[in-house]
């Protein structure tokens, strides 16, 4: 007859043979920082890109888009840029958005090629044919009054059905707001509660189907903190939240934007973009990462 510290022994290197569920968590596979001497390049702070991950469209904080290509080496993170167009973005008129207008923050590509981008400052949603086409307001949400000038929408991500999910950089009672934009009206709103100083700066839905959100906060003196978490996203709201990736203070710069696509292999990809502000001191980063289930 075994003894218990004998079953005990058995059972525990059985163990060993049984798979654990699986942690999903996205490994970090490069990071590339983007020079060009174009005059209005810089405060990149939101991207989209192609089903393969190798064309882009990225806006600035100043309003202009650039569109191109990126190349890739061969575990997939970019190593190259090379920007095809850019416009800038124009009002409704046609003509240029002015200084007063011009702070876009969120991008999401609808099903059917709508471009939609949100702006700060002048709070507005708006929706174009083409980053060089003219824009069409949307209706803002019922409390949108109380968003502070730079703390309204800020995370666009546009989900297979085509409902436009938008999150508020700032909170109310403390709770990001979580709205739902479908077939011209806002859907009831739902929220994210605040963890800690972490703020919502950019979201995409990937082929998945599941919204990936990333979020920024910043130690004084050290530097910005980026990490990107995964929800299921359904009528109720989110759910099943999963941390995928977090990054040290300093270790990255500042991370706004964030695409999701899949590579050959069927394996997620992120791509997250950094919004230099237009400073010296500060780059344009491209950092690619994997997620692993």
């Amino acid at each position: 007859m075994f003894t218990r510290p004998v079953l005990g022994l058995i059972a525990g290197l059985l163990s060993g043979l049984v798979p654990a569920h699986a942690v999903p968590v996205a490994e970090w596979v490069g990071t590339f920082v983007w020079r060009d001497d174009g005059p209005d390049f810089g405060g990149l702070s939101s991207l989209e890109l192609s089903s393969d991950g190798s064309r882009f469209l990225t806006l600035s904080d100043r309003s202009e888009a650039f569109e191109g290509t990126f190349t890739r080496d061969g575990e997939g993170a970019v190593n190259g840029a090379d920007i095809t167009f850019t416009t800038p973005l124009n009002d409704a008129g046609g003509i240029p958005l002015s200084e007063k207008t011009v702070d876009s923050e969120g991008l999401a590509t609808l099903p059917d090629g709508t471009v939609s981008i949100s702006f700060e400052g002048e709070h507005r949603l708006t929706f174009r044919s083409a980053p060089d086409g003219p824009e069409q307001a949307a209706p803002l949400p019922p409390g949108s009054d109380d968003w502070e000038g730079n703390l309204g929408l800020e995370a666009l991500a546009a989900a297979p059905d085509g409902t436009l999910w938008a999150l508020t950089e700032g909170t109310i009672d403390g709770d990001h707001a979580v709205l739902r934009y479908r077939g011209g009206a806002w859907l009831a709103p739902l929220g994210l509660h605040r963890e800690g100083t972490w703020r919502p700066v950019g979201a995409d839905f990937g082929p998945d189907g599941r919204l990936y959100l990333l979020e920024r906060d910043f130690w004084p003196l050290v530097g910005f903190m980026s990490r990107v978490l995964r929800f299921d996203a359904g009528e109720d709201g989110l759910s099943n939240p999963h941390i995928l990736f977090q990054s040290r203070a300093g270790m990255f710069d500042n991370l706004e934007g964030l695409a999701v696509w899949q590579d050959r292999d069927g394996a997620i990809r992120l791509t997250l973009i950094s919004d230099d502000n237009f400073l010296p001191v500060q780059k344009t980063e491209i950092v690619d990462l994997r997620v692993t289930e």
